[in-house]
């Protein structure tokens, strides 16, 4: 993964093309010789020896990004099967491509792109009744295992002040985790790391994991909700999508999922053997998804109720927002 940004690229240029052509703009000219740069933590950026000025312009490049995220997400999607196509490949596109540039906020906003693309391909299944699915999931999104996902948390570390202040890449290195899933990994590091004063979990049982809106962190580095969020693309793609078009196919009746979203007898009758199908590890041990109602509910909410399922409309420092940018390692 590149710690600096690629040499050529052209901040003004990417800056002009997300404000006259926004996202559809911007990838236009990252599909010509336009380099998406790295943007990392202000921690990193210090470290890795990246100039002030620079970093905060990178900084407010990408939350220009989120910006248009938030707007297409709160815009009506196109009511027909190609231009939902279009729109899916061009959110995975420019997922893959923030994701592959590599640092912090570029990985906010990839997973952003990947799980709204996700939600699109929902549209996509209730708009053929189950027959179509949507683009494939970019494979920069399909972590199998919790050892890959070991392998990404040691990569952001570094993003984090706090962490590698108090030793976490050496104590991972000493006692690496064995489990099997994400959140029973983090109890096994909550055993093994020692906390310095001040930075003991807020809960003690997983330190390393807290929930939040992803769109929330980006200038926060919280690693937990980044982890939490990790798998988030390849659940709404391939395991709720593929679950609510099975059930869709098989002449499963919608009006049922969205009135009577927790009668299993009438969804296993549809399913059949496929109920257990799809599943959300490595972040979870065996946990299957058996109703795809969540996703039928919210591809019928509005667009402003939808986009406040991935974007906050309070800021960080909000005490009624739902994240606070705290980082993984809660103080009590």
């Amino acid at each position: 993964m590149p710690l600096f940004a690629q040499e050529g690229d052209n901040l003004s240029l990417l800056k002009n093309s997300l404000n006259h052509g926004g996202l559809t703009g911007l990838q236009a000219d990252l599909a010509g010789k336009t380099a998406w740069p790295t943007i990392m933590s202000d921690f990193r950026a210090r470290r890795e020896g990246v100039d002030e000025t620079r970093q905060r312009d990178l900084v407010a490049l990408a939350e220009q990004v989120m910006q248009q995220l938030r707007v297409n997400a709160s815009a009506p999607p196109p009511d027909d099967e190609d231009g939902l196509n279009k729109e899916i490949t061009l959110l995975y596109s420019l997922g893959e491509r923030f994701w592959k540039s590599g640092g912090y906020r570029n990985y906010v906003l990839a997973l952003v792109c990947g799980e709204l693309a996700g939600y699109r391909c929902g549209k996509i299944v209730l708009l053929t009744n189950g027959k179509h699915t949507g683009p494939r999931l970019p494979e920069v999104f399909d972590y199998k295992t919790s050892q890959q996902m070991l392998e990404f948390f040691r990569s952001v570390i570094p993003e984090s002040e706090e962490l590698m202040k108090m030793g976490l890449l050496e104590q991972l290195a000493a006692h690496p985790p064995q489990e099997k899933s994400w959140i029973l990994m983090t109890r096994e590091m909550a055993k093994n790391v020692k906390f310095t004063p001040g930075t003991e979990g807020h809960n003690t049982s997983t330190p390393f994991f807290s929930m939040g809106r992803l769109s929330n962190t980006l200038n926060s580095v919280d690693l937990g909700t980044l982890m939490t969020n990790l798998c988030r693309p390849k659940i709404v793609r391939n395991s709720m999508v593929e679950a609510l078009a099975w059930y869709l196919a098989q002449g499963g009746d919608i009006r049922v999922l969205l009135t009577e979203p927790t009668n299993a007898t009438k969804y296993r009758a549809v399913m059949k053997e496929a109920t257990f199908r799809f599943r959300a590890t490595p972040l979870y041990p065996e946990t299957s998804f058996e109703s795809p109602a969540w996703l039928a509910e919210k591809m019928k909410e509005p667009p402003a109720e939808f986009a406040k399922s991935l974007f906050s409309t309070k800021p960080v420092n909000d005490p009624e927002a739902d994240n606070h940018g705290l980082s993984p390692l809660r103080p009590k």
